[in-house]
């Protein structure tokens, strides 16, 4: 035992006996009181006193949540203190509510990098606020990709749940109906008529010969009256960039139809698509192709000013007259808008992914 262990007990020992007698006088208990502290100063040292500073008046608070907890208590805090009503303190609570729902919305929206997307012009005379654009861009160069996502991809990963669960239950039919080997086959045969059919129309739009495959015929019969009402020809098969919101796409064909400059895109269909809107997701890849043509430089070297419309037409292997769905500017307009939404969904994606 050490000795100031020894010297303590020996002086607890001491105290505890002395208090257990009777003293005539206040002097001695207080003698033996100033005995006891003189000894403990001795032996441990003076009592250091925790110091905890006091908080300052006038501290700022910063986090949102301070200020909501703060408004709160304050609403409470006056309101009983004025002896005031329930409907007081309700009445100051929603209103701290609203300054929450402010402050939340102002800090999504200033920090939101992809809201520039839903505000994306289609044409080409319209400005974009270029800080936001910065900061999509920086969104975007975090990703670390190797090339930019093209139109077909995006509305391939963005699909609807309804479109891809029907695409997948028409495989699964097709399968049992006709095996798998033959369903491989199937999809090879159509890939390559739908390139001989693109080969077709332009080369003829180029006034070249076309090398037609004997199983297109129907396909070219198809398309002939639609061929018949294209004028001008202002490019094909090219493909664009859009510099401000970071996709691409290779359109078919930019051509006068009946006088109407549009661009244009080809398709093959075992079905009949009478309705623009039986065309599932091809005015929506029109419109990006429309909004990445409109906000290049593509078009000032074709000396042209705007495009403003757009054109699906729908080609039959049995020969039947093809479908054409003419897009105006409206129409452009409403798609372009859904693009944009599905453009929005990727690069929340591709940001979830990576």
């Amino acid at each position: 035992m050490s000795k100031v262990t020894t010297k303590l007990s020996h002086l607890l020992y001491a105290f505890s006996a002395t208090t257990s007698r009777t003293y005539t006088s206040k002097s001695d208990k207080a003698k033996l009181v100033l005995k006891w502290n003189q000894e403990n100063l001795r032996l441990f040292g003076p009592i250091v006193k925790k110091h905890t500073p006091k908080k300052p008046k006038d501290l700022i608070i910063t986090s949102e949540q301070e200020i909501i907890n703060k408004e709160k208590n304050n609403a409470v805090s006056s309101t009983i203190k004025q002896n005031g009503t329930i409907s007081k303190i309700t009445s100051k609570l929603e209103t701290t509510n609203e300054l929450h729902k402010n402050v939340t919305c102002t800090e999504n929206t200033a920090e939101d990098p992809l809201k520039i997307i839903s505000q994306s012009p289609l044409f080409p005379d319209a400005e974009i606020d270029q800080a936001q654009h910065e900061r999509l861009k920086d969104y975007v160069e975090k990703l670390s990709l190797t090339t930019l996502p093209a139109v077909n991809l995006i509305l391939n990963k963005t699909q609807s749940l309804e479109n891809a669960v029907a695409l997948e239950r028409w495989k699964k039919k097709m399968i049992q109906e006709i095996g798998e080997e033959r369903f491989q086959k199937y999809q090879q045969d159509t890939l390559i008529k739908g390139i001989n059919t693109h080969d077709c129309i332009r080369n003829r739009l180029l006034g070249q010969n076309i090398d037609l495959m004997p199983e297109n015929e129907g396909h070219w019969k198809s398309v002939q009256h639609v061929l018949a009402d294209i004028g001008q020809v202002v490019d094909q098969e090219q493909e664009v960039i859009h510099h401000e919101l970071f996709y691409k796409g290779k359109f078919d064909c930019i051509a006068a139809y009946r006088d109407t400059l549009c661009v244009i895109e080809w398709k093959t269909s075992s079905k009949k698509r009478p309705l623009l809107s039986n065309t599932y997701d091809n005015p929506i890849q029109l419109a990006a192709y429309l909004g990445a043509i409109n906000r290049s430089h593509f078009l000032s070297r074709k000396g042209i000013d705007k495009l403003s419309n757009a054109m699906v037409v729908v080609v039959y292997p049995g020969g039947e007259p093809a479908s054409v769905h003419l897009m105006n500017s409206a129409t452009c307009q409403h798609y372009w808008e859904r693009w944009l939404e599905r453009l929005k969904k990727y690069w929340t994606m591709k940001a979830q992914v990576t």
